[in-house]
């Protein structure tokens, strides 16, 4: 009757063959994300989102009221809160100054 071996010598070097083929691609798929990292710029964005939110529901208001006037300073406010939220969150340069010098060494 013929033993049957549950693990093989090869199986630890396969182990560690695939543990490093894994941590190397991982080491070459890494993006960094870069966040703005102001507090008050994020709550103006957030304001500026709820500001936009309302002129959108105040253009339709006119809409359902046939006023012209109405519809179209909505939609100004819409405008205006939009560019207010990308400004906001728009990346600066003085944002990516911290990247630098917290920058980890690669081995």
């Amino acid at each position: 009757m013929m033993k049957v071996r549950a693990h093989s010598r090869r199986a630890p070097r396969q182990r560690v063959l695939l543990a490093t083929a894994v941590r190397n691609c991982a080491a070459r798929c890494v993006v960094e994300f870069v966040m703005v990292h102001g507090e008050l710029r994020i709550v103006v964005a957030v304001l500026a989102t709820f500001v936009a939110l309302f002129g959108l529901g105040y253009a339709i208001d006119g809409l359902l009221f046939d006023e012209n006037n109405v519809v179209l300073s909505g939609m100004v406010t819409v405008a205006l809160g939009i560019v207010a939220f990308v400004v906001m969150l728009t990346l600066h340069p003085k944002d990516l100054e911290h990247l630098d010098q917290h920058r980890h060494r690669e081995s």
